[in-house]
């Protein structure tokens, strides 16, 4: 068996993949939304590596480490956000019965056109 050469597709889709982790150190809401268009276009580099048949011989292993370090940046901040999402509720909406953050009463608004 030879070992994993990175074609220049897959070479790419890995280089995104880094470039959307870096942006997901500091996740915030415009960052995370390039973070996705990163990742979008490297599916496609991956699909075109796979479809062109380069991605045989492709180092696998080095692509899963970068997207389990992009995963976990991602679940911690989907877990900061959470945080603050439920600190926000349960300042606006208080708290249930069984001490969980209430959801906050929805904004009422009125328009009146003279």
């Amino acid at each position: 068996m030879t070992d994993p050469v990175s074609t220049p597709a897959f070479a790419r889709a890995q280089a995104l993949i880094r470039q959307a982790a870096s942006l997901a150190v500091s996740p915030t809401a415009a960052a995370l939304d390039e973070c996705s268009g990163f990742l979008a276009q490297a599916v496609e580099e991956v699909r075109a590596a796979r479809q062109s048949g380069e991605a045989g011989n492709a180092p696998w292993p080095a692509l899963k480490k970068d997207l389990s370090l992009l995963g976990q940046l991602l679940a911690q901040a989907s877990a900061f956000y959470q945080g603050w999402a439920r600190l926000r509720d349960s300042l606006s909406g208080g708290y249930t019965a069984n001490g969980e953050s209430a959801k906050p009463f929805p904004a009422a608004r009125l328009s009146v056109v003279a």
